[in-house]
Formats: C-alpha cells, sequence, structure tokens
C-alpha cells in the first residue's frame, strides 16, 4: 500500500492546522482511500503535555499513520519536553501517549528511529543508542519503523564535500536490525499475547519501583518471539521462566537469543553479507533462566513451544465443537 507524508512535525514546525488539512484535503479528493500519514516531534512548544495532546488530535486525526521521531543520543532539553525523563528511555512513555491518544481510533503507530552517529557522541553511546530506541519502541506498540539520517556521509567519515560534519551514517548498526526486523515482522505485526513496561501516573512520568526490563512477547502456532530491553542505564540481572512470558504449561521446549553483526571487514554488498549470532539459552528442568542485562541493552529471543500446548489444545478443542454443532 502507499502513503502519502502529510506532514513533519507540524506543530513543532509552526504550521497551520489549516495548512496541514489543505493537504488532506488533496488527497482525499485525487486519490480517495489512500493512506495518509503524518509525523510528530517528542517536543511541545509550550513545555506542556496537554497541549502536545492537543496537537496531536488537531493536526494527526484525519491521518491513517501516526508516527514520532526521537533522537535521542542527546536527551530532550527540558524546556521542550512533555515528560520528566529527558533520557533515551524516555522513547517508551512518548509512543505510550501516541498509543493511547490514537490506537482507539484505529491509527497505526510508527517510530522513526536515529540512523546516524554524532562526532559529539562517544561511539559506545552510538551502539546502544541506535539499537535501543526502535525496540523499546516496538516493546511499546509500535507498530512500524524507519530509520533517519542515510543522507549523511557514512562513518567514521564525519567530512563531507571537504567539510567537517557532526553526523555520520550508520549502516554498520541499522542495516542489522533491518534484518531482524524483516524476519520478525510476521510476529511483530500482531499484538503481543504480553507486554510489560515500567508503571507510569497520568503524566506518563515514572511510578513506583521497576527493575527496569521492559518486554512483548508474540506468539503464532507453536514459535514465539520474545523482545527485552533493560530502560536502566546501568547493569540488571533477571530471572525469567514460562508465565513470565504468558505461556501456560507445558514449558517452552527451546529458547534462542539471536542478532545480526555487520561484517568484520566492513564489506557489504547485499543482507546477504550480514552474519547471524545465535546461542541457545539454558534451561532449567521449570523452564526457567536468568539473563544479564548491561545498560540498555536489548535482547531479541525466539522460542518454540510444544504442539500439544494448552494453547493448541483449546483451540482445536473449540473448532471442534464448532464444526461438530455447525456454527
Amino acid at each position: 500500500n502507499k502513503a502519502y507524508y502529510i506532514a513533519d512535525e507540524p506543530g513543532w514546525n509552526g504550521q497551520s492546522v489549516e495548512e496541514v488539512n489543505e493537504k488532506y484535503d488533496l488527497v482525499d479528493k485525487y486519490d480517495p482511500g489512500a493512506l495518509k500519514w503524518t509525523n510528530f516531534a517528542c517536543a511541545d512548544t509550550q513545555d506542556s503535555l496537554e497541549h502536545y495532546i492537543s496537537t496531536l488530535k488537531d493536526y494527526g486525526m484525519r491521518a491513517d499513520i501516526i508516527s514520532l521521531d526521537y533522537y535521542a543520543d542527546n536527551g530532550v532539553p527540558a524546556d521542550i519536553r512533555v515528560i520528566d525523563n529527558p533520557t533515551v528511555s524516555g522513547i517508551g512513555e512518548y509512543v505510550d501517549i501516541l498509543r493511547d491518544t490514537f490506537e482507539k481510533e484505529g491509527k497505526v503507530i510508527w517510530f522513526i528511529a536515529q540512523g546516524f552517529s554524532r562526532k559529539s557522541v562517544s561511539e559506545e553511546v552510538n551502539k546502544w543508542v541506535l539499537k535501543f530506541g526502535p525496540y523499546q519502541a516496538i516493546v511499546h506498540g509500535a507498530k512500524g519503523i524507519s530509520f533517519y539520517g542515510f543522507h549523511y556521509k557514512d562513518y567514521p567519515s564525519f567530512n563531507f564535500g571537504g567539510k567537517e560534519i557532526d553526523k555520520a551514517a550508520r549502516p554498520d548498526i541499522i542495516f542489522p536490525i533491518l534484518k531482524e526486523l524483516k524476519e520478525s515482522e510476521e510476529f511483530l505485526a500482531e499484538n503481543p499475547i504480553k507486554r510489560v513496561i515500567a508503571p507510569v501516573d497520568e503524566k506518563y512520568n515514572l511510578i513506583g519501583s521497576f527493575d527496569g526490563i521492559e518486554y512483548s512477547v508474540f506468539k503464532k502456532g507453536s514459535e514465539i518471539r520474545i523482545v527485552l530491553v533493560n530502560r536502566y542505564n546501568y547493569s540488571v540481572e533477571k530471572s525469567f521462566d514460562s508465565m513470565s512470558f504468558e505461556i501456560k504449561p507445558p514449558k517452552i521446549e527451546s529458547l534462542t537469543e539471536w542478532k545480526y553483526l555487520f561484517p568484520e571487514d566492513g564489506v557489504y554488498n547485499s543482507e546477504e553479507d550480514l552474519i547471524l549470532d545465535q546461542k541457545e539459552i539454558s534451561l532449567d528442568e521449570e523452564g526457567s533462566f536468568n539473563l544479564h542485562f548491561e545498560p540498555y541493552q536489548v535482547y531479541l529471543l525466539k522460542g518454540k513451544l510444544p504442539n500439544n500446548s494448552i494453547g493448541d489444545i483449546s483451540q482445536n478443542f473449540i473448532e471442534w465443537i464448532s464444526n461438530f454443532f455447525g456454527f
């Protein structure tokens, strides 16, 4: 399906609602039924959550696709953000705001992730922030991911046309993520069977105690995919079992950690050059296991369930009853 890009951060960039509505009208007139897409900033001109949500509604209610961009390596300044959290983990709460505002209206939420590094930011930070952002957005409910910044000169050169620049595209980090997303899209397009995210108040600020590990579990048949992120800037140890992921007995049969890596020699011609790195997770007799999370670390897990799991039996029984009674 095609979609028309209606506006980019219209409220933040000073476009009037009338201007944006004219673009919606134009698409509706000349290509009725086509999808319409509007993107929003993670900032508000009045530093107000209420004004931010009002702006989202004013500019976004006629769109089919709503997206948010958040280039998080340097955070969001206090005078323009609408939540207390200025760090990269604030992505989750901004996605929550979009979901709460638009999902009941049947709109799809996307996240525009950072695809570039800044020269002023350490390489260590660059590596974790570029992967954490899109995956935390997915855990919180984003159904589409796009990366911004590939028009910049490739890293590690911060020189373009003889001039020093502050930004550089990072295909070495982003291409593996795109491959991971491609291989997971049939799972991620579904609603998760379980989502665990940090608790927030009505202002989308963190409340209570939380261990830092957010995750969503996606299931198709006897296969599962789990996306886990550590939203804290310190290490966390956490134990899991089948019930952690809403998997009823019998327990998970096997579980594998997996990710893609860029070629060590830096030579990339196609996605076939990416290297699949995976290892089986050791499960005890109860199906339990432990994970160690470095700051902002992402884990991707894929697992198999026994074919005769309770969920499958229940579904088969329902189908048998339906067929027997003819409904």
